[in-house]
């Protein structure tokens, strides 16, 4: 814990030595933090939780995995995430540790992000923060399969923004033999370009009232698709997915209340919204019913981290914007500091 609280504040501080306008000061300010979340992921212990240390034993199991079983999984579809097993299978082969494995996963996830933020982040500083404190850092760490997946999503969304269907669609579709929720975020590109308006707000409330339906239909097609996944984790607990619920909504919210100077500026902005509002449908069908919809919202409520920092960014009044982004930013290293177990339990894969 101390050593989080001493890194926000030497990270807190380059951040304000420097001009994130000039472009080599924003990425070298975008580098050390990407290299940060990659250390801190690539040399975490086997031990930290009980999904590493599952992980380490299916990767160590994959040595007596014959290849003619992997590859006709994957041809055949029958088989969940055929490609990250073969992407496993690759490191098995070549003698690469466990340790080696986490490291690559880390450093995938940790370019993705940055690659993300320095393109479509007004303040990194934030969204860094966000990154931490709104569990995403932490999943990254434990769930080894959709981390992969969420950050081949992160990539495609130069693809979303740009309008390149083909593109965006084969990454996507690719993406999903991953880890099979991410065909879930081929949703985005239909709805990305909607205009932002008073129907987002009274979409949540409509949605929490037929989510119970929703859900019951959705787990049905879960378990036709995915019969595996859905005896895993349709008796999950909602209370967390209901906390991420009341976040996701006050997110929206706030930014929605300061969306006209952000859109006037920049229209295209539009498409976070249009994401968001999508991540805030699965969560709310996550906090009512089905607990197992958190991982599909995650696709979506993950680009939070580049929207909150832009609508800030285009607030005119200086006196407000410094009170709003100090406010936001102690929130959430203060919601980190309270809700982070994994900053106190953290384990070094040397200790």
């Amino acid at each position: 814990m101390i050593v989080y609280i001493l890194l926000i504040t030497l990270v807190g501080l380059l951040r304000m030595s420097i001009d994130i306008s000039k472009d080599h000061q924003r990425k070298i300010f975008i580098f050390f933090c990407g290299f940060l979340i990659f250390f801190f992921s690539a040399f975490k212990s086997k031990y930290l939780t009980s999904d590493t240390f599952n992980y380490a034993l299916q990767y160590i199991k994959l040595d007596n995995e014959p290849w003619r079983f992997l590859l006709q999984t994957l041809i055949s579809g029958k088989g969940k995430s055929p490609l990250f097993y073969i992407f496993s299978k690759i490191f098995v082969e070549l003698g690469f540790s466990v340790q080696v494995w986490y490291a690559v996963i880390s450093l995938l996830f940790a370019f993705s992000a940055s690659y993300c933020i320095y393109r479509y982040s007004k303040e990194p500083y934030l969204s860094f923060i966000m990154l931490t404190s709104l569990g995403y850092y932490f999943f990254s760490m434990t769930a080894l399969k959709q981390t992969v997946s969420i950050s081949f999503v992160l990539l495609s969304f130069k693809f979303l923004h740009e309008r390149k269907l083909l593109k965006f669609i084969f990454i996507i579709l690719a993406t999903s033999l991953f880890h099979t929720s991410a065909v879930i975020f081929l949703l985005a590109y239909p709805i990305s370009r909607a205009k932002v308006n008073m129907k987002h707000i009274l979409a949540i409330p409509v949605i929490f009232l037929t989510a119970p339906f929703i859900s019951r239909l959705l787990s049905l097609i879960w378990f036709l698709v995915v019969p595996e996944y859905y005896y895993n984790y349709s008796e999950s607990n909602t209370l967390l997915t209901l906390t991420g619920f009341l976040i996701q909504v006050t997110i929206f919210i706030f930014c929605y209340i300061y969306k006209n100077n952000l859109l006037k500026e920049d229209p295209k902005q539009n498409i976070f919204y249009n994401i968001l509002i999508i991540g805030v449908f699965f969560q709310i069908l996550a906090s009512t019913a089905f607990a197992e919809m958190f991982r599909a919202s995650m696709y979506f409520s993950i680009f939070s981290i580049i929207l909150v920092p832009n609508v800030i960014s285009k607030i005119r009044n200086s006196r407000q914007k410094v009170a709003i982004y100090s406010a936001i930013l102690f929130v959430f290293i203060g919601y980190s500091l309270y809700s982070g177990e994994y900053l106190r339990n953290y384990i070094f894969c040397w200790n």
